[in-house]
């Protein structure tokens, strides 16, 4: 009976809950996070693989090539060298003008990249997600490490791409927050052309974490000194007025 008198406590509970959750996110104080979605999620009624046909067909077309257990096999060398690629991220949102958009991201694996090529290589594009049908131009991201990501705007959404090369020890870094809304891979942020100067970033939790180099002690004359990163400062993204500022000491 003890037992019995747990669960249904427990289901009533979880019914609870699950209509708060409901009031509040109907009042707005709970806002839904977005996710990467499927294929499926995407369209309803074709499958994953057609529809990263229709992807790649629009990024590279005229291309001979075969999917297989997610991998894209290109019958030859395609930009930057490479003929295996992946699509590595579907994000639903609005970019351009519609709520029935996704960003597609397609790469090489880590596996199959050579320095010369970049050890990140991906092309990006909008979509139309009812039709298929490419709306924006062709974005190429080529650097050591990278990371692209998709930030809530209060009119529309905006893609950050942050990147750094290696050579011999020395990185240099590169940020870039792009609006689409024109239907054209746009800066929007920085002002500033000079601010990842001896910088570079971690975003996360729509945070942007600054590190800034430091030139250490040395005794030997070299054409790159030792150096690292600290960190430097934080800065939050602010979905409303969509742009990065300073957090406030309760943030």
């Amino acid at each position: 009976m003890n037992n019995q008198i747990k669960t249904i406590v427990v289901i009533a509970a979880a019914v609870l809950l699950i209509a708060l959750l409901g009031v509040l996110a109907a009042i707005g104080l709970v806002v839904p996070v977005k996710t990467v979605q499927t294929a499926e999620a995407v369209s309803t009624g074709i499958s994953s693989i057609d529809l990263t046909k229709d992807i790649v067909d629009q990024i590279f077309p005229g291309s001979e090539y075969k999917i297989e257990d997610g991998m894209i096999y290109f019958s030859s060398q395609i930009e930057a060298n490479y003929q295996t690629l992946y699509l590595e991220q579907m994000r639903f949102g609005k970019y351009v003008d519609s709520n029935d958009e996704y960003l597609a991201v397609i790469r090489a694996p880590e596996e199959v990249t050579v320095h010369a090529g970049g050890f990140y290589y991906a092309v990006a594009a909008v979509f139309d997600g009812k039709t298929n049908k490419i709306k924006s131009p062709i974005q190429h991201f080529i650097n050591d490490e990278a990371e692209i990501s998709v930030l809530d705007g209060k009119r529309h959404d905006y893609i950050l791409y942050l990147g750094s090369t290696t050579y011999q020890g020395w990185t240099e870094a590169q940020g870039m927050l792009y609006d689409l809304s024109s239907g054209q891979w746009e800066k929007a942020w920085p002002v500033k052309d000079d601010m990842w100067k001896d910088r570079h970033g971690v975003f996360g939790n729509n945070r942007l974490v600054l590190y800034k180099r430091v030139i250490e002690q040395h005794n030997q004359e070299s054409a790159i000194p030792p150096n690292h990163f600290e960190l430097d400062t934080e800065l939050i993204w602010d979905s409303n007025a969509e742009t990065f500022r300073e957090p406030q000491p309760w943030e």
